[in-house]
């Protein structure tokens, strides 16, 4: 194997950077991996692997997205890329993955606008023998180069499926994916995930299901949830039927929610689940609660209210969540912990071996003194894990203070994903010791910004040896008129209620209509001319009080009309949104619709059919100007 500093690099034809086969009792320290069209490290049949402070990156295939089909990034053969990782381990046991930086994958992943998330990952696991530990790594996706599932598992259906058995991840950084932060679905027997953080995915944890269990989840933080359309999902994902007879137990997390099946539970849809002390604030909802589930003294808030009583109502008659909390909670400035005196603030119970004291702050930070998130073993703090710019009002340079402590003394250099300009770090590199404080100056760089919209993407404060400090920067420029003007996109739009025979139907006010079959025979018409030749995506924005499917028929340019499908992420259509219309003659898994315009005049046509709210409609080439 090579020396410890050394430069790895796949060919262009290589299907992996390093291949590890039939070994065991080996080390791989302080490579740098570049490259390999599916993985960085493959290892196969192997056991008593370390893999310790390396750099992985340039990773999966770089394939044409497929819009004919269901919009994945295929091979020109139609092979998807599942599984393709920076590392991929199959059929190996007893692996330990520590103080890794993986980040910018060559590919990237369809956001699930198109169809079920399909990219590469972080790290990917396939029928392991167990005795998996990954920790204190940083596992960095971008908007530009989006993992599928950060860490995801192969076999979500087999009893050693995932993790297997007998695995711990913790303190580690998982961000900037389409789908889960991490797959724990599969056997999760003895599987631990705790201390660790999740931000800009779709969903934190996925534990859908739990065949043979039993599986832990706590002290996670899971914040600031979306995926590149700025769709957000929930903290702990349960919503798959669960084949087995697994029990979650999820403490003292920070997290946007828990999900449930709408279903009607039977012995094989069972999640058997546990939580405590979890500060759960967020938009989600519980829809049914059918379960052989233990919950109780966890914080709730919806900022929807009718959806809160909704939660509440289920909740009470199942008789659980007894010593909940229902109340928006206070945090500490620059943190995620609760403020003193905040709702939840004093009111954690024991949980042994997990939580040994009563009376503390439900949450992924129980007590004063519990560790930053993701957690790592040096002396070393920052006063803020996140930067947070806002056009207009907020895009001066902010400042970031890193202190170290105890006999603490090491270099350190900035490192951040390839191709990620519109922000900087300075100081780049340098050094920190026991008692210092470091100031450090994030500077953003609107020049370097192609379009108006919401920009996320993280830096390190890494050190020789591998740990780091991880900071997530978000600039949101939705309303740079500057940049809007150099956005090269198409974006057309109408106002309901000047429509083509809108007249015919009830006007709302913002220049909406109230469509309904039994309020108009006529069609609703959208007579528009596009400038160029292209691929376009039609939207509306519209919302129901009632039924949600088939709310009405559409056809573009005198096409078979056919009626509304109902979108995979388009959210509760209770709630007034931007919604991407498609009709339901379709592959099965695929979630949109495209037409091939050319230059000139075309004809949307809207048959009503349900009573619906519409209040625009549009007409786009670049899904980015809908989803900013």
């Amino acid at each position: 194997m090579r020396k410890p500093g050394s430069v790895i690099r796949a060919g262009k034809r290589s299907s992996h950077a390093v291949l590890i086969r039939n070994s065991s009792c080996l080390l791989l320290d302080n490579l740098t991996i570049r490259g390999g069209i599916r993985y960085g490290i493959a290892l196969r049949d192997s056991a008593d692997i370390r893999i310790v402070n390396c750099e992985i990156s340039g990773h999966a295939p770089i394939w044409k997205q497929a819009l004919e089909a269901d919009g994945k990034y295929l091979a020109l053969d139609g092979a998807e890329q599942w599984g393709s990782g920076g590392i991929h381990i199959q059929k190996s046991s007893d692996v330990l993955v520590e103080r890794c930086y993986i980040h910018s994958p060559a590919g990237t992943a369809n956001p699930w606008f198109f169809s079920h998330s399909c990219g590469p990952m972080a790290i990917a696991t396939r029928s392991t023998g167990g005795g998996l530990v990954f920790r204190y790594n940083d596992l960095i996706g971008s908007d530009l180069h989006r993992w599928d599932d950060t860490i995801g598992g192969g076999e979500n259906s087999s009893p050693t499926g995932g993790f297997h058995r007998d695995a711990d991840i913790y303190g580690n950084m998982f961000a900037l994916g389409n789908d889960d932060g991490i797959e724990m679905d599969g056997g999760q027997s003895n599987v631990r995930c705790f201390l660790n953080r999740f931000e800009a995915m779709l969903c934190g944890i996925s534990v859908a299901p739990c065949i043979v269990g039993p599986s832990y989840v706590f002290r996670n933080l899971i914040t600031d949830l979306g995926d590149f359309t700025n769709h957000a999902g929930l903290g702990l994902k349960t919503v798959f039927a669960d084949l087995g007879v697994g029990r979650i137990h999820f403490f003292n997390n920070t997290a946007p929610g828990i999900g449930f099946p709408i279903q009607k539970a039977t012995i094989e849809r069972n999640p058997r689940l546990v939580t405590r002390n979890n500060d759960l604030a967020g938009n989600w909802r519980i829809y049914a609660l059918n379960f052989p589930v233990d919950l109780d003294y966890d914080l709730f808030c919806n900022p929807i209210q009718q959806y809160e009583k909704q939660m509440k109502a289920v909740l009470d008659g199942a008789g659980q969540e007894k010593h909940a909390i229902w109340a928006m909670p206070s945090r500490q400035k620059h943190s995620f912990r609760l403020k003193p005196g905040s709702p939840g603030w004093n009111h954690g119970c024991i949980i042994p071996n997990f939580q040994e004291k009563a009376n503390t702050a439900l949450g992924a930070f129980p007590e004063e003194n519990s560790p930053e998130l993701p957690w790592r073993p040096i002396p070393v703090r920052v006063n803020r894990s996140q930067i947070r710019f806002h056009f207009p009002g907020k895009t001066a340079p902010e400042t970031l203070i890193l202190k170290a402590e105890g006999a603490f003394h090491s270099g350190f250099r900035i490192r951040k994903n390839e191709g990620v300009d519109w922000f900087s770090v300075t100081p780049e590199q340098g050094t920190i010791r026991a008692g210092e404080e470091l100031a450090f100056t994030i500077k953003l760089h609107p020049e370097k910004m192609p379009r108006a919209k919401r920009y996320k993407d993280a830096f390190l404060i890494r050190m020789p040896d591998g740990f780091s400090r991880p900071v997530m920067v978000y600039a949101d420029m939705r309303e740079s008129g500057e940049l809007r003007a150099k956005e090269k996109g198409v974006f057309l739009s109408i106002d309901a209620g000047e429509l083509e025979n809108a007249k015919d139907y009830p006007s709302e006010s913002g220049g909406a209509i109230r469509i309904d079959a039994r309020d108009g025979a006529k069609p609703l018409i959208w007579n528009f001319d596009v400038p160029e030749d292209g691929i376009y995506y039609f939207f509306a924005h519209f919302h129901t009080t009632g039924i949600q499917l088939n709310l009405f028929d559409f056809s573009v340019d005198g096409d078979k009309a056919a009626p509304l499908a109902r979108q995979m992420l388009g959210g509760d259509y209770q709630i007034p949104a931007w919604k991407h219309i498609f009709r339901i003659d379709r592959p099965r898994d695929k979630y949109f619709e495209f037409f091939r315009l050319k230059k000139g005049r075309h004809e949307l046509k809207i048959m009503p059919r349900r009573p619906v709210t519409l209040g625009k409609l549009a007409v786009t080439n670049d899904i980015e100007m809908i989803y900013r």
